[in-house]
């Protein structure tokens, strides 16, 4: 069975790598941290929690860096959910 991958988008780099990444996967769903403006970097973990559950089913996570902390908090959401990320 196809797993859906969740392909969390934040900037003009992670966009177009994303965009070339969705063409070798069989199911996407995308979301776009840039409606979050300036809290973008720094997203709470219930900020996170909300849009990921918002967005189930999928079975992985692709962010584009781990380091922040809104990418830190979406590892550790999808730790806690079974999702890899």
């Amino acid at each position: 069975m196809p797993q859906t991958t969740l392909l969390i988008k934040y900037n003009k780099v992670t966009n177009e790598a994303f965009a070339n990444l969705s063409q070798s996967l069989s199911l996407v769903k995308e979301a776009d941290l840039a409606k979050f403006a300036e809290m973008m970097d720094t997203l709470p973990p219930m900020h996170v929690h909300n849009l990921l559950t918002g967005l189930l089913p999928f079975d992985n996570v692709v962010v584009g860096d781990i380091f922040w902390p809104s990418g830190q908090n979406i590892c550790k959401w999808c730790k806690s959910h079974g999702k890899r990320c």
